[in-house]
């Protein structure tokens, strides 16, 4: 009887890379363009906006509302207040500023994402759609704070996709995982535990 033959994991798709001063330029370049749109104000941000103005007038509410308030997400609240701090000292619209540096970076991810894959065009099927489409467009154009709520997402979801397909551990940095022998810092020996569910995943390529 034959022993079976082993599969070899299916290669990772190759990650494009590009200079990252050229993203630094590609979303103040979206920013700039999104804040020269303007935007109409929501429910949501006159909601935000008030926790916030409070907050700055050393209210109580406005701290009980920062924490307390189960219906406005945290984060959102947050970023706003130091939007308005920044906004106070430089001047600008809060709301407009905030939402524009959030769909700025949600835009860039997109087409980070994109372009690292060499699927080049989805980009700008992604953005012919948001112009396109009225829903979107209008949802492009509110002035929203909960946009900063998916900047943490996406951003999770851009570097799971580059770590599935091979772009977040370097080989020659996890190599020494790959070994039988201990590491100094793997008393445990738990590196050919971690180098099979690596490997399963994709991850890294120890041959």
């Amino acid at each position: 009887m034959q022993p079976a033959t082993p599969v070899k994991p299916s290669e990772p798709t190759p990650i494009v890379n590009t200079p990252i001063l050229a993203w630094y330029a590609c979303f103040l370049v979206l920013a700039i363009a999104r804040i020269q749109l303007g935007g109409a104000p929501c429910l949501q941000l006159s909601i935000h906006q008030s926790i916030v103005d409070s907050i700055l007038a050393g209210n109580d509410w406005g701290r009980q509302a920062l924490i307390g308030n189960l219906d406005n997400p945290f984060l959102p609240t947050v970023a706003l207040l130091a939007v308005n701090v920044f906004c106070r000292i430089f001047g600008g619209e809060p709301g407009l500023l905030l939402c524009s540096v959030s769909q700025a970076i949600i835009m860039a991810f997109i087409l980070r994402l994109t372009f690292s894959r060499g699927k080049w065009y989805l980009a700008f099927v992604s953005i012919i759609l948001a112009t396109a489409v009225p829903f979107l467009r209008n949802l492009l154009y509110t002035l929203d704070p909960n946009w900063f709520s998916a900047v943490p997402a996406i951003s999770a979801v851009y570097y799971l996709i580059r770590c599935r397909h091979g772009g977040a551990i370097p080989p020659q940095n996890a190599r020494h995982l790959a070994g039988p022998s201990r590491h100094p810092h793997d008393p445990l020996g738990a590196a050919p535990l971690l180098h099979r569910h690596l490997a399963a995943l994709e991850l890294v390529d120890f041959q």
